[in-house]
């Protein structure tokens, strides 16, 4: 059995879907990482690819079945790439009704596991406490159990549209940068002279990712927004 490879991105992880249905090899295995023993395919993530496969799930799935999707993704469960696979072919399969046929072992899957992650979006939404810095910036962790910071982003844009804020998962080292106008997924990261240093930055750095005694500047180091595109739709129904 071959081993199917991807960098645990949900754009690599729908490039894997392509790839699969491109060479068709049968039964695989699903990993990330860059190696594996015995015949292996490494997926290279490609942003066409992957936005086909997400434009073909939503055109089968109810707004309500592609949230439950990227949700199910956003678990980091070891084992939800392989239910994910198997969700997506038997959708793809145009089989009537796919995504509400929980006697399908990856449809009840994918339900349960989507359920979990919007009550621990909720419980997060709830906890978040912002405090103010000298700059007017408003910051606040988070330290969820499931990588849900991607979907508290229409919440917090919409109920603090006129404030700058930032919302740090100290788990996964990212964060959410809003700046009254849209919002950026980010990572903080030592720098040299010139780097950035506002006091909202520095006392996420400091306080929360245990560099108490840090004097330093900060790179702010933007990461890739074609995440939003996918998760787009799922928003408007959040």
């Amino acid at each position: 059995m071959e081993t199917y490879l991807f960098d645990g991105s949900l754009e690599g992880f729908l490039t894997l879907i392509f790839d699969w249905y491109a060479r068709n090899p049968g039964p695989i295995r699903i990993q990330t990482g860059t190696s594996a023993p015995g015949k292996v395919h490494v997926v290279r993530r490609d942003a066409e690819k992957a936005q086909r496969v997400a434009s073909g799930l939503r055109q089968r799935l109810s707004a309500a079945g592609w949230r439950a999707f990227c949700c199910t993704f956003l678990s980091e469960l070891s084992e939800s790439p392989v239910h994910l696979f198997g969700y997506a072919l038997y959708v793809f399969s145009e089989v009537p009704g796919a995504e509400k046929n929980y006697s399908h072992d990856d449809v009840l899957y994918v339900r349960q596991i989507a359920s979990r992650i919007e009550r621990e979006m909720h419980q997060t939404e709830a906890h978040v406490r912002f405090q103010q810095s000298g700059d007017g910036v408003l910051y606040a962790t988070v330290n969820p159990r499931f990588n849900v910071l991607p979907l508290l982003a229409r919440h917090f844009s919409g109920r603090y549209a006129h404030h700058t804020w930032i919302i740090y998962d100290i788990r996964r080292n990212y964060g959410l940068y809003y700046d009254k106008k849209s919002v950026k997924l980010f990572r903080l990261e030592p720098a040299g002279e010139g780097g950035a240093r506002t006091e909202a930055f520095t006392a996420i750095w400091q306080t929360y990712l245990g560099n108490r005694s840090f004097q330093g500047s900060l790179a702010v180091k933007n990461l890739p927004q074609r995440f939003w595109s996918y998760l787009a739709e799922m928003q408007e129904e959040a």
